[in-house]
């Protein structure tokens, strides 16, 4: 029984050496495309190009990885990409808004023409509930405290987001739901850092939100 039992190990170590060696063959010399769905400078773009920095080191074959942007429609159309388009091969990855899933299963984007069931989940950076968001307001916007955005009547914080079923626009309106903030939010325009303070300097938004995870 024991000398079964160590032919069993033996032959699984054999085998997984073996998937091990032909996932290496197949890297080896390659280039891994991580596909971002945002702009450069924003939080997505450079959490993509810190992995980048390493994760070739831990892949079998050591691939070379580079990172793609692809803005639109809040990381939409970069997980359309990846679903309908990118070869299926291991070549390609992605890094989309994490509620694109969401937004599939309920339907409410008829744009969504992707399966979140089908992709291959690698991991994630964070999750909600341990991140830290942040909201910050130009100093000469008509309100400057929550006591003020909360007031009856009082002005709007005005919040840009870059689409319907992104964190950039959920948080914003989870703010004004939950938590009573008076909250206008302004959707279909870029939110990476450079682009809001460009919004934020011209008086079209009042402040930025953003998460640290």
């Amino acid at each position: 029984m024991t000398r079964c039992v160590w032919l069993l190990l033996a032959s699984l170590a054999l085998v997984s050496q073996a998937c091990a060696d032909t996932v290496a063959d197949f890297y080896k010399g390659r280039t891994i495309t991580l596909i971002v769905g945002y702009g450069p400078g924003g939080g997505y773009d450079l959490f993509a190009r810190l992995m980048a920095r390493h994760l070739g080191r831990h892949v079998p074959g050591n691939p070379t990885v580079v990172v793609q942007n692809m803005p639109g429609a809040g990381s939409l159309r970069a997980t359309n990409f990846l679903y309908a388009v990118a070869p299926r091969d291991g070549t390609t990855i992605g890094s989309f808004a994490r509620d694109m899933p969401l937004l599939a299963i309920l339907r409410t984007n008829t744009a969504a023409v992707f399966d979140p069931r089908k992709f291959t989940w690698l991991g994630s950076s964070s999750d909600f509930s341990r991140d830290a968001y942040l909201l910050m307001v130009r100093k000469d916007a008509p309100t400057t405290s929550i006591e003020d955005a909360r007031r009856p009547g009082g002005p709007p914080i005005v919040l840009g987001g870059t689409a319907e079923g992104t964190t950039g626009s959920d948080i914003p309106l989870v703010l004004r739901d939950a938590l009573g903030i008076n909250i206008k939010l302004v959707t279909g325009i870029l939110t990476t850092a450079r682009s809001s303070l460009r919004w934020i300097a011209a008086r079209s938004m009042d402040a930025r939100r953003t998460f640290q995870p």
